[in-house]
Order: structure tokens, then sequence, then C-alpha cells
């Protein structure tokens, strides 16, 4: 598609020639939101919106947050390191320590808990009806898995796979 560039590790931004438009209620983080306001006075900011958080979106929203309006899509409200998986299962502070909300350090944009269902030039539409407009629209889908929508169930999830497995230290 025209205004697309493909990025490394399957990463792909979209841009659109539309102004923003609050279209998401979020936080107030002391900027009127929408179109050319911009934070801290700033009238040259833009929406990017990002449609997946694994570790290609998470990190592209966190290093953007003071330089953008980032509105963050994902299924899940949490974001979980990957390596740490194998090792959660067997000690639950581990658990704990290697799944945490996107709002603990997404703390200057917006996190929309659903799927992105369509995506127009200017807009992606949300399982749950919400449109929302971008400048530009980065799509970090990556690989899925069936993993419970919330930190705490996963978390529960870990232990529950726990109980036959005994760590090496208590032993």
């Amino acid at each position: 598609m025209e205004g697309d560039r493909p990025l490394e590790c399957g990463v792909t931004i979209r841009s659109s020639s539309v102004s923003s438009d609050p279209g998401v209620s979020h936080r107030d983080l002391g900027h009127g939101g929408g179109s050319g306001s911009g934070r801290g006075g700033n009238a040259t900011w833009n929406r990017v919106v990002i449609v997946g958080g694994g570790i290609a979106g998470s990190l592209l929203a966190k290093s953007i947050q003071f330089h953008a309006d980032v509105v963050l899509i994902d299924q899940k409200e949490y974001f979980e390191i990957p390596w740490a998986t194998l090792r959660s299962t067997v000690e639950q502070p581990v658990a704990e320590k290697a799944i945490f909300s996107h709002t603990d350090y997404l703390v200057n944009g917006t996190v929309i808990t659903s799927s992105a269902v369509d995506v127009t030039e200017t807009e992606v539409i949300t399982a749950d009806g919400r449109h929302v407009t971008y400048d530009y629209l980065v799509i970090a889908t990556g690989h899925t898995t069936s993993s419970p929508r919330c930190k705490r169930d996963m978390i529960e999830k870990f232990k529950e796979g726990m109980s036959p497995i005994t760590p090496m230290h208590s032993a």
C-alpha cells in the first residue's frame, strides 16, 4: 500500500495525511489531545497508534511516548518478558517480575485493551467499536499465543503449572 514503509522484524509503519482526533478517552496528561494540541504546548505532535504490545510494539511505545501522542492497542493489559516464561513456571517471584501492566512503562500515552479488527487510511477500529485515528500506524502484532487477557490471570496460570514442579534450590 502506498505510504507503507516495512521495517525489520515485521513491523510496518503507515502514515496518514489526516490530522489526529481524540478518538479514545485517555487519562489527562496535561494536554488537550487531538490535532495540534500536543504535549507541553508543542503543536507538532503526531498521533502514533501501535497495534500489538509485544516486544517491538512495547519498546516503540516506551521509546516515543515523550515525542508523540502514543496509543497502544493490545489484546492484553500487560507485557510479559517471553524469555522469562519458562522460569516463571517454577518460580512465582519471577512471574510477578516478568509480567507487568502496559501502563507501568507507558506513563505518557494511552493503552486500549482490545483487538484491532479493521484499519482504514485514517483510523483503526477495535473489537469494542472504538475508532482510533492516527497520523502514523505501526502494526507490530508478531505471533499470537493463547494468553489470558489480564496480568492477574496470567500469574494464576503460572501458579497452576507450578504445583507439580519444584525449583532446584529447594530440593
